[in-house]
């Protein structure tokens, strides 16, 4: 590509997605409209060239049609006409359009390919990375975050080593400015990884925590006269302890319960709750076992888990600074609502608050997708939409993760690791 090409082309990556956002879409439009009428050339060599470059500009602009259509003739012409290498590269961008299109498999498995011809063919080398690094963006996209990361290693790799040799990458683009790319792209796929592996270890956590609480909870619930929707009253314990909530805020919270209108006007009748408007208020007799439950689940993380005080500071740090990053309503309010509690519980409520953003992250996808929270259930792990669903929102949740660098995610994570449940 030529340099006026190349910035023609100029974007900057999108770091949630690692999409291209093209600073000019206007002008490589009307490039592409005037590339379209002009006739291929008669030299096989620039005939894929001129292929190559329209399929890469209709990429960017989305017109995913016609750029496979180009670049899968870009990709004969190299195979019939060579150099061996060209052909590697033709594939890639190729399946860079099939991972657009959502063939992820599809792609996956042209992006495998292409890394293994790059292994025989050391006339590639100055530009393999560019097959790992698109290749590790197919398994971002996919939600395949340790393939990622591992892909993407090797391309920042690659790109360091391409800069301190003073080359330049494919399409003339600047070594300094690909290593920024794979770096940016490594670190994003990282904070989703952090996220799946902070997920895993908070399901662990707080269902353990609970079941040991519910050995206790039923004499808890009798002695305060508590004798129906007891679930309902301790996922609202947080919330409530620190003001009057909105009804909306409490369906958000409850997004699978069927009876959810039923169980707050039956707690109201129990005087345990009133309504005020369009907001739900706690009664004295709440806020009294609201406290109980609190002292409860803190004796009972402290009994499993000690006191894990640079846990808690980390834990404090990181949900709220994440504040403004869940598409939902939930998140926010309750790192707001922040009880006041023993060190254990404090750690306890932080990873009740990092579920509660991964709610929020799937719920908004799921609207997205036009499915319910039973439809995707209905769904097998395999099912691309399942999988087009969990990517997506892992990639929200990593939001949490992205200001921290990998090495307090590893602490963060590694503490986790180290809880009994």
């Amino acid at each position: 590509m030529t340099p006026q090409q190349t910035e023609l082309l100029a974007h900057t990556l999108d770091p949630e997605t690692l999409q291209e956002r093209l600073q000019r879409p206007d002008r490589v439009a009307a490039w592409l409209e005037e590339a379209l009428r002009r006739p291929e050339p008669a030299d096989p060599t620039a005939a894929r060239v001129h292929h190559e470059h329209i399929g890469v500009a209709a990429r960017v602009l989305r017109r995913l049609d016609v750029a496979e259509e180009h670049l899968r003739i870009a990709l004969r012409l190299a195979e019939r006409h060579g150099p061996e290498p060209s052909a590697v590269l033709a594939r890639c961008r190729l399946a860079h359009v099939l991972q657009w299109q959502g063939r992820l498999d599809e792609a996956i498995n042209e992006f495998d390919r292409c890394i293994e011809d790059g292994r025989r063919l050391p006339e590639l080398a100055e530009h393999y990375h560019f097959v790992f690094h698109h290749a590790g963006k197919a398994h971002f996209d996919a939600g395949n975050w340790d393939q990622a990361r591992e892909l993407l290693a090797v391309a920042l790799r690659l790109r360091l080593d391409l800069a301190d040799q003073g080359g330049v990458g494919e399409d003339e683009v600047p070594a300094d400015e690909l290593v920024e790319a794979s770096r940016l792209a490594l670190d994003t796929a990282d904070a989703c990884g952090t996220a799946a592996d902070v997920d895993t270890e908070v399901r662990r956590l707080v269902n353990g925590i609970t079941e040991r609480v519910s050995e206790r909870r039923d004499a808890l619930f009798a002695e305060h006269r508590v004798s129906r929707h007891g679930d309902v009253l301790v996922g609202l314990r947080t919330l409530l302890l620190s003001g009057p909530v909105h009804t909306d805020l409490v369906s958000a919270l409850f997004p699978e319960h069927a009876g959810l209108d039923v169980a707050l006007a039956e707690l109201a009748a129990d005087g345990m709750l009133r309504t005020s408007g369009d907001h739900l208020e706690a009664t004295d007799a709440a806020l009294v076992l609201f406290r109980a439950l609190l002292d409860l689940i803190d004796d009972v993380a402290r009994s499993v888990w000690g006191e894990p005080s640079e846990l808690a500071s980390d834990l404090d740090d990181l949900v709220c600074c994440a504040t403004g990053t869940s598409p939902g309503p939930t998140f926010d309010a309750w790192v707001a609502a922040s009880p006041a509690t023993g060190v254990a519980g404090r750690v306890f409520d932080r990873l009740c608050a990092l579920a509660v953003h991964r709610a929020d992250a799937l719920a908004d996808v799921l609207v997205a997708e036009g499915l319910t929270a039973a439809q995707l259930r209905a769904l097998l792990p395999d099912d691309p939409v399942r999988r087009r669903i969990d990517a997506a929102s892992g990639r929200i949740t990593s939001r949490v993760y992205r200001p921290l660098d990998v090495e307090r995610r590893v602490r963060i994570t590694d503490a986790l690791r180290g809880l009994p449940s």
